[in-house]
């Protein structure tokens, strides 16, 4: 009886699977006519679970046929010339590079030369450059940390209370009410 359960499950997964049984399995149901029958009836049904598939698949649409001709009718039809969609943007990219590098080009001091007055002419200084902008020192150091931690502490609580709304609404609608009981009953508080 045990040997019938066990080929049965055999049978089944072999049926479902639609390959051959296993050499042991296939001895077995030709000496247990129970089994036997088991195993005629489930190829029956799988038998003809797949011709009432065949059937109900359907066929090509009636329009594909025209679709696929006209489209070899536009592949073997004169090539068209495309747009030159994609020479824009290199032409501005390249346009870009370039003055980028005329602007540098005009800035940048020439190696090796220095400036130096010129006889007759009024010295120019150069313009003083603004000086950097100080830190905060202090407690206003201590206060834009704070401020800058702010959004990402806010985040982080929501993200908590998210992940606790879901294992608990995990825990309710998947863990049984009397095992939920016995795991997360609280302990009695002692009494002062």
């Amino acid at each position: 009886m045990i040997r019938c359960w066990y080929y049965r499950r055999v049978i089944s997964n072999s049926v479902d699977a639609a390959g051959a049984l296993p050499e042991a399995t296939r001895e077995h149901v030709e000496r247990c006519p129970s089994c036997r029958a088991q195993h005629e009836s489930e190829m029956e049904v799988a038998r003809r679970l797949s011709a009432a598939a065949r059937e109900q698949e359907p066929g090509a649409s009636p329009f594909l046929h025209a679709q696929i001709m006209s489209a070899l009718a536009k592949s073997t039809g004169p090539e068209r010339a495309r747009p030159l969609s994609w020479a824009v943007p290199i032409a501005l990219g390249v346009a870009s590079v370039v003055l980028a590098g005329v602007l540098w080009w005009r800035e940048a001091p020439t190696p090796g030369v220095r400036e130096q007055p010129v006889a007759g002419l009024p010295s120019v200084s150069a313009p003083e450059k603004p000086a950097a902008a100080a830190w905060p020192q202090g407690a206003k150091l201590r206060d834009l940390t704070t401020r800058l931690d702010e959004p990402m502490a806010t985040e982080i609580k929501l993200v908590v209370a998210d992940t606790r709304t879901v294992m608990n609404s995990l825990a309710n609608n998947f863990i049984p009410e009397q095992v939920r009981s016995t795991l997360f009953a609280r302990p009695a508080e002692p009494e002062m």
